[in-house]
C-alpha cells in the first residue's frame, strides 16, 4: 500500500505527513489535504479487504501477506490466513512519504520464504504508479525487483490507485 495517495496525481510527496491517525479530529490543513490522504488510504484498505474476503470464499487454504510502503517498505504481517489478514489491515495506518516499489517488492519477495513449493506466490502491488525512491533511478530499481521475483515464480499484479476518472 502506497504511502503517496494523497498526492492527488500533482507528483506531491506527502512527506510533511506528522504520522497522525487518520481521523476527522486530526485531519489538518497542510501543503496536501490529509482529508483526502485518509480518505484515499481508507478506500485502499476498504478495496484490499474486499479483495481478501472474495479470495477466501473461491479458494481454500489461501494464504496472504501484507506490506506496507512509502518511502520504505515494512511487512505488516507474514503468511497468514484471511481473518488475521483483515484484522492486520484493519489497524494499518497511513504514514505518508514517497512510493519505494523496489522495497516494496522486495518486502513482499520475502514474505514467500517459507512458503510450500506448490503455493502459487502472487503479489498485488497496490500503489499510485509513480515510483519515486529510490532517488537514483527508482523506476529502473523497481523494474529489477519485479524481474528478479519474476525469476524465482512469482506473478506481480499491479493495481494503479488514481484520483483521475480518465
Amino acid at each position: 500500500m502506497s504511502g503517496s495517495l494523497c498526492n492527488k496525481g500533482d507528483g506531491g510527496d506527502c512527506i510533511s505527513w506528522t504520522g497522525e491517525p487518520c481521523d476527522d479530529d486530526v485531519c489538518r490543513d497542510y501543503s496536501f489535504s490529509q482529508a483526502t490522504c485518509c480518505s484515499n488510504f481508507a478506500a485502499v484498505k476498504d478495496f484490499s479487504s474486499s479483495l481478501v474476503s472474495a479470495l477466501e470464499e473461491v479458494s481454500s487454504g489461501i494464504q496472504f501477506s501484507i506490506v506496507n510502503f512509502a518511502s520504505d517498505a515494512e511487512i505488516a504481517s507474514e503468511l497468514s490466513a484471511g481473518d488475521t489478514t483483515l484484522s492486520t489491515l484493519d489497524n494499518l495506518a497511513y504514514s505518508g512519504g514517497l512510493t519505494n516499489h523496489e522495497s516494496a517488492i522486495q518486502k513482499c519477495q520475502s514474505t514467500f520464504e517459507n512458503s510450500t513449493a506448490e503455493r502459487k506466490n502472487i503479489i498485488l502491488l497496490v500503489t499510485d504508479g509513480v515510483s519515486t525512491k529510490p532517488f537514483i533511478d527508482p523506476t529502473g530499481k523497481a523494474e529489477a525487483a519485479a524481474t528478479s521475483a519474476k525469476d524465482e515464480g512469482t506473478t506481480i499484479i499491479p493495481v494503479f490507485i488514481s484520483t483521475s476518472t480518465d
